[in-house]
């Protein structure tokens, strides 16, 4: 089971996970403030901020990704490092990766930092599989960090939800369904409804973190989409499957697609010789960068 937790600070996002053994994994996401002077104090808060989710939610693993504005060698990266340490931390990206590794490239200069981190517990570490920086998939200054784990949330591989697994939720030819079709779906979808039990006390309910509402809304939508997938079976051919097929996405083919491929082919070429702040390779990567966010 997943809950959210208030964390008190608007920088910071945070979710528990219960995994199959019983260990809790805490996963933060947090956006930290940029290095200046002004706020040195600011940055400060928010580590503490941090601490005291450490010490008060009740885990087994933790997990803080985002982009903490901390870059090596730099002071806030400092701050971090100091941080990790107190608490027996690792910003294990910046151990797993090679060390020229940016995620963030300065439109005005062109200047690449390492802003965006992976910190863990020791604990955790033996649920990484892999980290990446995904320079292929870069659309704004900032270049994802992408993570994979190993565990299992309620009998679910990590990283799926029912509807996800459910085999029939994207194999379904809405696409090509006849009106006939379409009609015994809604017949049949409104006989199964129409005695769907709905306890209406948790509509009004203000508590955000009521945990009872919340373990009744999940039954609720794992019920509902049990029943919707049902009939879609029953009524709705399989759709023919492609493939290695991606997802359409209207006006991206005719206008966006050439763009970013060219930005990605430039980026690829100015790192693999070094990410120079001159010359022809340069200037045609910042050319190509701005023709694809304008296209955007």
């Amino acid at each position: 089971s997943t809950a959210i937790i208030k964390t008190g600070n608007d920088r910071v996002f945070g979710i528990t996970v219960k995994l199959n053994n019983n260990d809790i994994l805490l996963i933060l996401n947090v956006y930290m403030p940029y290095e200046c002077p002004d706020n040195d104090d600011l940055y400060s808060n928010c580590l503490g901020s941090l601490k005291a989710i450490y010490e008060s939610v009740p885990h087994s693993h933790l997990l803080i990704f985002g982009d903490f504005n901390a870059n090596p060698g730099r002071l806030f990266y400092n701050y971090l490092s100091e941080w990790c340490s107190e608490l027996n931390l690792s910003i294990i990206d910046t151990v797993l990766l090679p060390a020229n590794t940016f995620t963030y490239v300065s439109d005005a200069h062109s200047s690449t930092s390492w802003l965006d981190h992976v910190v863990c517990s020791q604990s955790a570490i033996e649920l990484i599989k892999n980290i990446n920086v995904n320079y292929d998939i870069s659309v704004r200054d900032h270049i994802p960090i992408s993570v994979s784990i190993c565990g299992t949330v309620n009998g679910q591989s990590a990283g799926g939800t029912p509807a996800q697994q459910h085999k029939s939720c994207n194999t379904l030819d809405w696409e090509h369904a006849t009106p006939l079709q379409i009609n015994k779906y809604l017949i049949k979808a409104r006989q199964l409804l129409e005695f769907f039990p709905i306890d209406e006390s948790f509509i009004v309910c203000n508590d955000t973190n009521c945990e009872t509402h919340k373990k009744y809304i999940d039954e609720l939508y794992n019920n509902l989409v049990h029943i919707l997938l049902t009939c879609g079976n029953a009524t709705i051919s399989p759709r023919k499957t492609k493939s290695n097929t991606a997802p359409h996405i209207p006006g991206w083919n005719d206008i966006v697609k050439d763009k970013y491929e060219e930005s990605r082919k430039w980026l690829k070429t100015w790192r693999s010789i070094g990410s120079p702040r001159d010359g022809e390779i340069h200037r045609k990567y910042l050319c190509s960068k701005a023709q694809f966010k304008r296209s955007l």
